[in-house]
Parts: structure tokens; C-alpha cells; sequence
């Protein structure tokens, strides 16, 4: 089942409903990512509201993790940070379905040290990147290319991988499966929604399906994209912000005296 798509440079994915022929207990799946255009999470944002339940992401090693540098590295990007963009309706029962900070922390020390550092101080390095304006560009081409923010199919990141897909998905899994269970008797149609890291979709949907759930509609939804424009290089850069500083037009003589 595909969710996500790279359609020349720009990235998609797909939110799929689930439905039970014997429960009136309906999941929407929405894959998501850190940082995307203001308008993908604006998209999902006007949807929620018709949600009962939003079955959430959530697990941390930390106290207090960094998470205001995501927000200044899309903004540079000219992009928006799930975490601020995203609203969730006030209305709707929030569960976090995550694996518990008991269970995750001690596995992820466990990790080897260089896999723990990359972890740790991946905000920061995004958001030291984001600062210098040439490298904007290919920032977000390789937001469009790889899988996540870290791309733990590189096979110095293979514990990572293993730790933050491959053994959160079984939990996360597990608690939906509860969650179905003890909700799949609801008198009246009920949504669910289901929002995830892209890399957990396929866990996810290979559960449902095995509790009984068929995939019913699709709804494609733009997460990034980047134009087809090439790299402007050093030399046309100096020459615009000359043309900025003294008036004139790139390309052009600098406007004379009056």
C-alpha cells in the first residue's frame, strides 16, 4: 500500500480511511513529516475537526527537547513545523499511542554513542544549516528525497532504524489494535484519526488490516516540493545583493548620480 510518492521533486502522501464491516469505528490515516508546506498542515488542520479521536505520535528520551529549532529551521526554509502548524481541535480525545518514555528511553541508550549524538543534536543541525541561505535549497530537495529528517535506511543508522521504526511500530500497533477493541461497538459512526510518521504507515495499515479493516478512500495531499529552478552561484548572488545595496538591476549599471 502506498503513502508516500515522489513525483519529480515534489513529495506526497496519502490519507487513507479505514473501514470495519461489522463497526461503525473508522480510522483516517494521515502520514506525516517535521516540516512541510504551511498549506499541507493547513489542509489537515480544516479536517480534523470532524474527528472524535486523534490517535498521536509522542515519545521522547529527554526532559525538554529542543523543539523550537524545528520551527526557526522551516521558517528559513520557507517552510512550517508540524508541531506548530498543525492544529489539533480541542474538541477531540487526544491519545497518545506512542511507545512509553519507559520503555523507549532505555533502548535508546542502548544505541551506539555516534547513533545517540546524530539523535540528539539533529534540530540543532538542521537549524544551523537552515542559517546560510545557499544551502536552503538543497535542504528541502533532500526533504523531498529521503524517508525522514534522519534517513535511518543508511546502514551506519541500522540500530536507529531498528529502534525508532522497526520497534516502536510493533507498540504502536499493539495500542491500536486495544484502542480498536475496546472502541469497535460505538452505537454511531465514529472517526478516528491516525497521525504518524510516514515510516509507521505500512505497520499500521498491515494491523488493521489484519483486524479486519479495508482501506476505503484516498486523498492525495502535497507535503514539499522545490521548483526546478537551478542554484543561483556565488557570483549572481554578490551581484543581486549589490543591486539590493545600491538600487540598480542585476545584470545592469548601477544608477548614476542625480
Amino acid at each position: 500500500m502506498e503513502f508516500t510518492r515522489r513525483t519529480g521533486r515534489t513529495l506526497r502522501v496519502c490519507r487513507i480511511t479505514f473501514n470495519h464491516p461489522e463497526s461503525r469505528l473508522r480510522f483516517t490515516l494521515y502520514p506525516m513529516f517535521h516540516i512541510g508546506r504551511p498549506e499541507f498542515y493547513a489542509e489537515i488542520s480544516r479536517d480534523l475537526p470532524r474527528f472524535r479521536y486523534l490517535l498521536l505520535e509522542g515519545v521522547t528520551w529527554r526532559d525538554r527537547p529542543p523543539r523550537h529549532l524545528f520551527d526557526l529551521a522551516a521558517e528559513k526554509l520557507g517552510l512550517a513545523a508540524q508541531e506548530k502548524a498543525l492544529v489539533l481541535p480541542p474538541t477531540a480525545e487526544r491519545i497518545n499511542v506512542d511507545m512509553p518514555r519507559d520503555e523507549f528511553r532505555p533502548l535508546f541508550e542502548r544505541l551506539p554513542a555516534g547513533q545517540r549524538f546524530v539523535l540528539t543534536f539533529l534540530r540543532r543541525v538542521l537549524w544551523a544549516l537552515s542559517l546560510f541561505p545557499a544551502l536552503r535549497r538543497s535542504m528541502r530537495l533532500a526533504f523531498v528525497q529521503k524517508e525522514s529528517l534522519a534517513d535511518h535506511r543508511e546502514p551506519w543508522m541500522r540500530e536507529a532504524r531498528s529502534l525508532l521504526v522497526m520497534e516502536r511500530d510493533a507498540c504502536i500497533a499493539d495500542r491500536i489494535e486495544t484502542f480498536f477493541r475496546e472502541h469497535r461497538d460505538v452505537p454511531t459512526e465514529t472517526y478516528a484519526a491516525v497521525l504518524f510518521g510516514a515510516a509507521h504507515m505500512p505497520a499500521i495499515a498491515a494491523r488493521l488490516h489484519r483486524l479486519g479493516l479495508t482501506p476505503g478512500s484516498r486523498k492525495w495531499l502535497d507535503v514539499l516540493g522545490v521548483d526546478d529552478r537551478p542554484e543561483p552561484t556565488l557570483a549572481e548572488r554578490v551581484e543581486r545583493g549589490l543591486a539590493r545595496l545600491f538600487g540598480g538591476q542585476p545584470g545592469g549599471d548601477p544608477p548614476g548620480p542625480r
